[in-house]
């Protein structure tokens, strides 16, 4: 990566991770991380400090891209690692009219075909975050790429 590396910052001040560090410009927030319940932390973090970056994304844009975010950052942590350290990254920017967040991952290949992902029933414990997803977002990607998981998350700035 070519543009300078600082730790992640938070509207408390310096917020440092040991692992995850983020790329400040114009072009994309970016961190890279370890899948870990403490990548959620920094997925929220770097959303927080591109929000504030552009006050002009609505709430709802920013709520049902926080919403995605956390819960695809969640599969990765929770179905890529598969049990082992698997390295992530995470890039976030809003261009033009969408707000645009992308994971990459070297876990496990995920098993899934968004085109057929529905809502489960309400007896089921587990598979709404993929749903949620798909009806919150204008547009998720999911494709292995070289040994790679890459994810793709496209909202509008705006309802």
């Amino acid at each position: 990566m070519d543009r300078p590396r600082i730790p992640v910052r938070c509207n408390k001040g310096d917020c440092p991770f040991c692992d995850g560090w983020i790329a400040e410009g114009n072009k994309p927030l970016t961190i890279e991380t370890v899948a870990s319940p403490r990548a959620l932390d920094q997925i929220q973090q770097t959303l927080d400090l591109l929000w504030s970056q552009h006050p002009d994304v609505s709430e709802t844009a920013r709520m049902h891209m926080g919403l995605a975010a956390t819960e695809i950052g969640g599969n990765i942590v929770q179905h890529a690692a598969g049990g082992h350290a698997v390295r992530m990254s995470m890039q976030a920017e809003v261009s033009g009219q969408d707000v645009y967040v992308g994971f990459i991952d070297e876990g496990d290949p995920a098993r899934v075909d968004l085109g057929a992902v529905s809502m489960p029933s309400e007896f089921d414990e587990h598979g709404r975050g993929l749903a949620l997803s798909v009806e919150v977002l204008d547009e998720l990607s999911y494709k292995r790429d070289r040994q790679l998981n890459r994810w793709t998350l496209v909202r509008r700035r705006t309802p």
